[in-house]
């Protein structure tokens, strides 16, 4: 199949710079090169690398040096500095990349370290056990150390953490962290450090089911860590996560960066149990977006990367297909990783019209299917959850960490309780809350659905117009 026709290789080589993704993967993964650990000046040897490994060093050393590498490109080094040699780069390009790995692994320390004392507190109330999703696990099983993979953010799945929120907030508050954000699966908090923790209820957006958070609690194994032990996915779900989080995130697949991520993972260890990643890759929204993927690997990863194709195409072959418009609908133009303001223009018209579909549309079907949630309360929930987050904003402005250490704003909890358990228990009980709180969060529902109810009937027939005539 040609270059133009396959529709799975920018999932591969992604769109940010393809012929750097290319050489950075033979880099990664291709024919070994000496590691740092036998020295600086080690000797590249050309009869296993060729003139290859030496050309893919002068292209990383021009990156380097020029400045053109993407923020997802740069997580990468840590890998390569781990797992290869950089005797071939300048003096100056080695210390830039030895610099972000000391960065990383100092980072990814203190980040640990932090979820460790939250974990000791969680256990002491009762949750069930924290399990790492994403760079957690993605540390343990390639091996390198805990500074060969950057954790932007500390992400951990908590089976039940949706009906217990108030004593999970309290939890963190009393502590120094701060609310940052709330979803329908998710509380993201930020450490007095301004390190970011987010807590999941459910695994995604696009995987919403209690049953893909069973299945990954009953095969997590506990891990230990320099900072403690944490249960982690078992490497079938991990790699399946992987793959799902990098084809159906458009930020992902304009530098393709979970690629490495999977790879790194999936070249050490042993055999798959095949039917194990398909219990999760058939439980997202999109599971022939997940197929696109391992074609694209299977097709476009470079030749020199020795990897057991035959079982990409296996795991493909268990994953399930869907209708053909929901892949439409998750398959986005890929965007770099910016702030919705600073991406501007760059945001196709038709791409928000297929956020519009999936937030309002897919989203709410699949959660009738797996939770009997009506679209009428699907939508209720949003909008009383977007009031809930208004009117802590407006309650708590930003503060400094040691602000925040010192006094911790309360958030409203009983309006936690009542607001964002989807399909809890808790749903319906009475908040505990001043009657004023009360009406300023009812009066904000209302002008949030008759804001949606105007927007769609007013501006949905001229954005459809446009959407047709390409302007």
């Amino acid at each position: 199949m040609s270059r133009r026709m396959n529709p799975a290789m920018n999932l591969v080589m992604g769109r940010a710079n393809p012929v750097l993704q290319k050489r950075m993967l033979e880099l990664a993964f291709g024919p070994s090169l000496p590691t740092e650990s036998a020295g600086a000046t080690a000797a590249i040897d050309e009869s296993v690398t060729g003139k290859g490994g030496q050309a893919n060093l002068a292209w990383l050393d021009q990156a380097l040096t020029e400045d053109t590498l993407s923020g997802e490109q740069l997580r990468v080094l840590p890998l390569l500095y781990r797992s290869t040699s950089l005797a071939g780069l300048s003096a100056e390009s080695r210390a830039k990349v030895i610099s972000i790995y000391k960065h990383t692994l100092c980072r990814n320390m203190l980040m640990l370290n932090r979820l460790g004392q939250i974990q000791l507190q969680f256990r002491l109330a009762g949750f069930e056990e924290m399990i790492g999703l994403k760079g957690l696990p993605a540390i343990a099983y390639i091996g390198l150390g805990m500074g060969a993979r950057p954790m932007a953010d500390v992400d951990v799945l908590v089976p039940g953490l949706g009906e217990r929120l108030p004593e999970a907030i309290s939890i963190l508050q009393a502590v120094g962290y701060r609310m940052k954000d709330v979803g329908m699966r998710f509380l993201a908090m930020t450490s007095p450090e301004g390190l970011e923790l987010d807590l999941h209820w459910y695994v995604h957006d696009w995987a919403l089911g209690s049953g893909l958070v069973s299945a990954v609690r009953a095969h997590a194994d506990e891990q230990p860590f320099q900072s403690g032990s944490f249960l982690i996915p078992c490497r079938e779900h991990h790699l399946a996560h992987t793959l799902a989080h990098g084809v159906l995130t458009k930020t992902l697949t304009y530098d393709a960066r979970w690629v490495f991520d999977f790879l790194a993972v999936f070249l050490r260890g042993g055999a798959l149990d095949e039917g194990r990643f398909a219990q999760f890759a058939n439980s997202v929204a999109a599971p022939q977006r997940l197929r696109d993927g391992l074609q694209g690997l299977i097709d476009e990863t470079p030749a020199s990367v020795d990897m057991d194709r035959a079982c990409l195409s296996r795991l493909k072959r268990s994953i399930h297909s869907n209708r053909a418009i929901v892949t439409w609908a998750y398959n986005q133009t890929p965007t770099p990783n910016l702030p919705v303001d600073r991406l501007g223009d760059r945001i196709p018209r038709l791409d928000w019209f297929k956020q519009t579909l999936i937030a309002y549309w897919l989203i709410p079907k699949r959660q009738r299917v797996l939770h009997g949630i009506s679209f009428a309360e699907y939508y209720a929930q949003m909008a009383r959850l977007s009031a809930l987050n208004q009117y802590y904003l407006k309650m708590a402005p930003q503060k400094t960490p040691r602000d925040m250490v010192d006094n911790s704003v309360p958030v409203p909890l009983s309006l936690v309780t009542a607001r964002l358990s989807m399909g809890s228990t808790t749903r319906h009980e009475k908040p505990a809350v001043s009657t004023a709180s009360i009406s300023a969060v009812v009066q904000s529902d209302v002008n949030g659905l008759w804001w949606f109810s105007k927007k769609l009937i007013f501006r949905g027939p001229v954005f459809l117009f446009r959407l047709v005539m390409g302007r």
